[in-house]
């Protein structure tokens, strides 16, 4: 979904007003992704600070 952009969302032909604009669909994004990062505790990245990391590779195979 990475592709889509606000031109491949139309607005119906009898705009009734019940749609967001772009601008509309880019705050509920940025409440969706806020949402999403504090809920998983994500920084940013994507990736979240509770995560698995190397202190030293010993009997790695």
């Amino acid at each position: 979904m990475r592709d889509l952009t606000p031109d491949d969302i139309t607005a119906p032909p009898l705009d009734s007003g019940l749609h967001p604009t772009a601008d509309g669909y880019a705050k509920i994004a940025a409440h969706w992704i806020d949402a999403l990062e504090q809920h998983f505790g994500l920084d940013g990245t994507g990736i979240g600070s509770d995560r698995d990391t190397f202190t030293s590779i010993e009997n790695l195979t």
